[in-house]
């Protein structure tokens, strides 16, 4: 099992595109930074009365949350599309014919991987963020000791969307596939949602991978304005159900991907 973690391992640094979006998520600090500014300046200009009917939004690493959920989804995609597309995945199931063990290998490079690289971009444009403003937002007020576990929560959802990444690339053998249903899952889904009737627009709202963090956490609910102004459905899982929702996830991709190596024959 060692060799074949290394051997992911290996794959996972040597492709191209993994330096690429590790790269893009890099710039993302950076954009976290100048977003802060952007939004402290603004909030600074607004007239005192506006300022107590406001909070100032989520805080920055909230806002670019879905960019980096993506990112990590599109490193597990192409965890197997980029062996399908060469046709390497012939050679990986001939020198390791027990297909699951490649699967549960490439799930903690993976996992690995993304976890450093979300908590990387989190952590450092929260710091980033909270130099910037300080105490100037009523968003920025918690300390890092209070913001710790949503920190890691913020996270654990890259992690979580990066295994359902892995699990579409293994059953759809398309890269353009894949992501486009995340794209539609982080994006367009949360859009959607909000013309649903209620309760059925808080629930879906709540599964949704975007939503989970604060509910991972024990955030209290919040309601946020949407692109259209209307107010975005809070969320309602519980601390253990937002747990298992995420575990649905995790489960659901990597029973769809076990199913698809080993019921089909390599092309």
């Amino acid at each position: 099992m060692t060799g074949v973690l290394s051997a992911e391992w290996l794959k996972l640094r040597s492709v191209r595109s993994t330096h690429y979006l590790f790269g893009v998520a890099v710039l993302l600090i950076g954009g976290a930074a100048l977003l802060s500014l952007a939004r402290v300046t603004a909030w600074e200009n607004l007239s005192a009365q506006t300022r107590a009917e406001n909070s100032g939004g989520g805080t920055t690493e909230e806002t670019i949350l879905q960019f980096v959920q993506l990112l990590g989804g599109i490193v597990g995609v192409l965890t197997f599309t980029s062996e399908y597309a060469t046709g390497l995945i012939r050679s990986t199931f001939a020198v390791v014919p027990r297909r699951p063990i490649v699967l549960v290998a490439k799930a903690a490079v993976v996992a690995a991987g993304t976890a450093v690289m979300a908590s990387a971009v989190m952590f450092m444009s929260y710091a980033f963020s909270e130099a910037v403003v300080g105490d100037r937002m009523p968003a920025y007020e918690p300390g890092f000791g209070e913001q710790l576990p949503h920190l890691a929560a913020l996270a654990g959802s890259v992690v979580v969307v990066a295994l359902l990444g892995l699990g579409l690339g293994a059953l759809l053998r398309s890269a353009t596939g894949a992501i486009a249903i995340l794209v539609v899952l982080l994006f367009i889904g949360q859009m959607v949602v909000m013309f649903l009737p209620e309760p059925f627009s808080h629930w879906i709202y709540s599964a949704l991978p975007v939503s989970l963090p604060d509910q991972l956490a024990g955030v209290p609910p919040r309601i946020v304005d949407g692109p259209a102004g209307d107010p975005v459905p809070h969320t309602v899982l519980s601390v253990p159900g937002a747990w298992a929702m995420a575990a649905g996830y995790v489960v659901a991709s990597l029973g769809a991907a076990y199913l698809a190596i080993t019921r089909r024959d390599v092309r």
